[in-house]
């Protein structure tokens, strides 16, 4: 077989080169700026929340996460079919991955198993919408999460523009991650989508040093 199906193709526009020449020339930090803020403010409102920041990753966007919700010391159940970055940086913030088993038909995390594996050491749950699908189990997810009184925070990296019964991967949680990578989306630039309170912001914005 002499050809090959690429995984993603790049597109870019006129229009695109001249908005990145004009931010490289302006001499000021790439990643702060008048651009990422109006980006970080469309994302939430596209997805319902009140605030959303940008990350070089959805790995850093999750470590951060994790670091400002101090699951150190603590269990974090995540789906046992998932990118490694998800364990990856749970124990980077010093908790434990505990793997639950994932449902057939979405691939997201199965709730009656959830169940099984919480105990006084659970400090949060983190839910998968797989490969632009979300996640059929999320609402359950998120009645679990409240009756224990633990963090329910989705891993929406694959499903931005996704939505469940009309509601908005990324927006059930008490924060969540969206991706825009190359493979999953358009450009490298990972977002934190999240609904929580100004305190929540600050302290996330503190770790990531905006």
């Amino acid at each position: 077989m002499g050809w090959k199906i690429p995984l993603f193709k790049t597109y870019w526009e006129d229009d695109d080169i001249e908005a990145v020449t004009r931010i490289i020339k302006r001499g000021t930090y790439w990643a702060t700026g008048p651009e990422i803020e109006e980006f970080e403010k469309k994302i939430a409102e596209y997805v319902g929340t009140k605030y959303a920041l940008t990350f070089n990753s959805g790995t850093s966007a999750l470590h951060t996460l994790l670091l400002v919700h101090d699951v150190k010391g603590g269990e974090v159940i995540v789906p046992s079919f998932t990118f490694i970055a998800t364990a990856n940086a749970i124990i980077l913030a010093g908790g434990t991955p505990v793997f639950a088993e994932s449902e057939a038909e979405t691939y997201g995390l199965d709730s009656e198993d959830v169940r099984r594996r919480i105990n006084k050491h659970t400090k949060a749950i983190i839910a998968l919408h797989y490969g632009g699908f979300p996640s059929k189990e999320i609402k359950e997810l998120r009645r679990i999460a409240d009756e224990n009184n633990i963090l329910l925070i989705e891993d929406a990296a694959e499903s931005l523009g996704a939505q469940y019964k009309g509601r908005p991967t990324g927006s059930f949680g008490d924060a969540g991650i969206s991706s825009i990578a190359s493979w999953m989306r358009a450009s490298p630039v990972p977002s934190v989508l999240a609904k929580a309170s100004e305190t929540w912001r600050g302290r996330w914005t503190m770790v990531c040093g905006k």
